[in-house]
C-alpha cells in the first residue's frame, strides 16, 4: 500500500470517528434535555388557565388576606388558612350533549393535607351546619366524571351551611348552572364562597362560620360577557327561590372583601359591576 493510500483511510476513520462521537453527544444532549422537560411542572395558575375553569383571572383579596391556591380536578379553590374556609371556589362548566349523572358516594369528607388548617370532617359533628359544598359535587360529576365528584368531598371545599340554605336555594341554583345554563349559553364560569361578619361564630377547631354565601356566574355566548349574581344569607328559607337574593357584582366584591375578573378590560369590567341579570337566566323565580 502506498503512503498516500494509508493517509486516505486514515483520514476516513478520523472523520467517521468524529461523526460517531458527534451523534452520541447529541443524543446525550437530548436525552438530558428530555429528562429535564419530564420534571417540569407547571405553576398551579398556568394549570388552572389552560384547563378553563377561570373567567378573566383569579380573584384577589382586597382585606390583604394571602390565600393558598389550590388546584383539583375541574375546579380551583382560594383558601383561608386564618378563617378555616375557602374564601373563593371557581369552575367551569360547558355543555354535555348526553349527560349522565353519577350516584353520590357514600364516602367520608377528607382532611385537605395541603392545608395548615387541617380542617376534619368531624369538627362540624353536632354543630347544626351542614358540610356545604362550594364546588358542587353533582355538577363536577356530571362534568368532570367520577373523579371530579370526588374530588369535591374534601375540606377545603367545604364551609358550615344551614341545611335550610344547602338544601333550598343555593342547591336550587347549584341543579341551573350544571345543565340549564350551559344547555343555554354552551359555557358558564362559576365564583362562589362565604361572606363574613364582624365577630362570626366559630366551630371548636375555629372554623369560622359565614353569615351569607354569594355566587357569581358568567357567559359569554355572544362575546360580550353577562353576569348573574347572588348573595343568599344563612336564614334562607328551604322554599325560596334564587330570585329574590339576586344582586349586583360591586355587591359581592364589596361584601365578600374581593376583586374579581382582574383581567377583564376597566370598562368591561365597570359595565358588569353594576349590571343586572337579563331575561335570558331562567329559573330564577
Amino acid at each position: 500500500m502506498s503512503t498516500r493510500e494509508g493517509r486516505g483511510s486514515s483520514n476516513q476513520r478520523d472523520v467517521l470517528t468524529i461523526v460517531v462521537l458527534a451523534i452520541v453527544l447529541i443524543a446525550l444532549v437530548a436525552i438530558v434535555y428530555l429528562v429535564w422537560r419530564a420534571n417540569q411542572r407547571p405553576a398551579p395558575v398556568r394549570v388552572a388557565a389552560e384547563q378553563g375553569m377561570l373567567f378573566a383571572g383569579e380573584p384577589r383579596a382586597t382585606d390583604g388576606e394571602a390565600l393558598t391556591l389550590l388546584v383539583n380536578v375541574g375546579y380551583e379553590v382560594g383558601y383561608s388558612e386564618r378563617r378555616k374556609d375557602p374564601r373563593w371556589v371557581g369552575y367551569h362548566f360547558a355543555h354535555v350533549e348526553h349527560p349522565v349523572d353519577l350516584k353520590r358516594p357514600a364516602v367520608p369528607f377528607a382532611t385537605d393535607t395541603r392545608t395548615r388548617a387541617q380542617v376534619r370532617t368531624q369538627d362540624y359533628n353536632r354543630t347544626g351546619y351542614d358540610r356545604g359544598h362550594m364546588a358542587p359535587s353533582n355538577g363536577m360529576g356530571l362534568h368532570f366524571g367520577e373523579e371530579g365528584m370526588m374530588g369535591t368531598f374534601i375540606m377545603s371545599n367545604i364551609c358550615p351551611q344551614r341545611h335550610a340554605l344547602n338544601a333550598g336555594p343555593w342547591e336550587r341554583l347549584e341543579n341551573l348552572e350544571d345543565k340549564a345554563y350551559p344547555d343555554d349559553f354552551g359555557d358558564v364560569w362559576i365564583l362562589d364562597g362565604p361572606i363574613f361578619g364582624d365577630g362570626d361564630e366559630r366551630l371548636s377547631d375555629g372554623v369560622e362560620v359565614p353569615r351569607a354565601f354569594y355566587k357569581v356566574i358568567v357567559e359569554n355566548h355572544t362575546g360580550v360577557p353577562e353576569v348573574l349574581a347572588v348573595i343568599m344569607p344563612q336564614t334562607a328559607g328551604p322554599r325560596d327561590r334564587p330570585g329574590g337574593f339576586v344582586t349586583t357584582l360591586r355587591a359581592v366584591e364589596g361584601q365578600s372583601g374581593l376583586e374579581f375578573f382582574p383581567k377583564l378590560e376597566r370598562a368591561a369590567k365597570e359595565r358588569l359591576e353594576d349590571e343586572k341579570p337579563s331575561g335570558e337566566w331562567r329559573g330564577l323565580e
